[in-house]
């Protein structure tokens, strides 16, 4: 009996520190004690489900791969490029090889320019029928004003002048690029300018007696109008800048009229009548009209604000042949007209 209580004894203290040993196991390695070791026990399960998704798990990682060099294969290019090329100052390759190809679309095709200056026309020089007739210097006192004839052989090769004042001129134009350096328009435009004098060259006795001093200029009122339509050939040379220069040239028509005022048609020598001593003085203008081929040539610069608008900046000279009016001025021959104009405006593309 008492050899049984011993045993039951020592299997109690066997078990007693069987299950202090374990316990203190589990808390050196899960702080809080054994409470913690209950929430380990989902653990198995979650790995019962790894066995599932095992067999997808490589083949997503085998694709993934090939991307994953890829995208690093495309990081590093754009460096690779830039370091190449140091004169792209860190732009992508891609941009800068975009920009002029939208750049050179742009000017391409349809577009209408207005534009609105000054001009001016050069001395025209011209050739009386007979003579003209210019105030007579020897007369005194205070009576009407008189008269004296200058032949054209007293004026020897040297003819009187024409001058006229600076003037307004604008211009509507349609063209069109068929390449972005180059294409071709229609110009219609309209010049217009007041008289400004007469200069007469010869000195001496003149008809009738009088005399009048040569070199002298005087005073005409009236106005010359030119209505110019022309074809012109257009190059320009576009840049990243959008400030593009341009020249051309052209020639076509220029329909010319011109208003003479009463007080001034003698020194165009046109009169009503009468004699060269007594001439009869016309009672009202004198007018005449002609149309003549012209050329003209020009050259700007145009800022391209956008694709579609750009404004510019503009110098013209246009020529014209020598001409006869017809109507009252008939009879006198005029040199080629030659004008000079600046002028600024706006296109539109479209």
């Amino acid at each position: 009996m008492s050899s049984k209580l011993v045993k039951l004894s020592l299997g109690v203290c066997l078990s007693v520190l069987a299950a202090g040993s374990q316990g203190s196991v589990s808390s050196k390695h899960t702080p809080g004690g054994t409470a913690a070791k209950p929430a380990a026990l989902p653990a198995p399960k979650a790995a019962a489900t790894v066995p599932a998704a095992t067999p997808t798990a490589p083949a997503q990682n085998q694709v993934a791969a090939p991307a994953n060099a890829q995208t690093q294969a495309n990081n590093a290019q754009p460096a690779a490029a830039q370091g190449d090329d140091w004169m792209n100052f860190g732009i992508d390759e891609s941009i800068v090889d975009e920009a002029p190809k939208k750049k050179a679309h742009a000017l391409k095709g349809q577009y209408f320019r207005l534009d609105v200056g000054f001009g001016e026309t050069m001395p025209i020089e011209f050739k009386p029928e007979s003579g003209i007739f210019v105030p007579d210097t020897k007369k005194d006192g205070d009576g009407p004003p008189t008269v004296a004839f200058v032949p054209n052989s007293a004026m020897g090769r040297t003819r009187p002048e024409l001058n006229t004042e600076a003037g307004i001129r604008v211009s509507a134009v349609a063209g069109y690029n068929f390449v972005e350096y180059a294409g071709v328009e229609i110009e219609i435009a309209a010049q217009y300018a007041r008289l400004g004098t007469v200069d007469v060259p010869a000195s001496g006795e003149v008809g009738g007696g009088g005399t009048y001093g040569g070199n002298q200029s005087y005073e005409v009122g009236g106005s010359l109008w030119q209505i110019p339509v022309l074809a012109n050939f257009v190059l320009q040379y576009p840049n990243r800048w959008n400030l593009t220069p341009f020249a051309g040239i052209g020639g076509g028509l220029v329909f010319m009229y011109t208003t003479i005022e009463s007080e001034s048609t003698p020194l165009f020598g046109v009169t009503d009548g009468g004699t060269t001593d007594n001439p009869s003085l016309k009672g009202d203008r004198a007018s005449g009209t002609v149309i003549v081929p012209a050329w003209q040539c020009f050259g700007g610069l145009r800022w391209d604000i956008t694709k579609d608008i750009g404004i510019h900046g503009m110098y013209r000279y246009m020529a014209t042949s020598d001409f006869s009016y017809n109507g009252e001025l008939d009879g006198i021959e005029f040199d080629g007209a030659q004008s000079t104009s600046y002028s600024g405006g706006i296109t539109f593309r479209y």
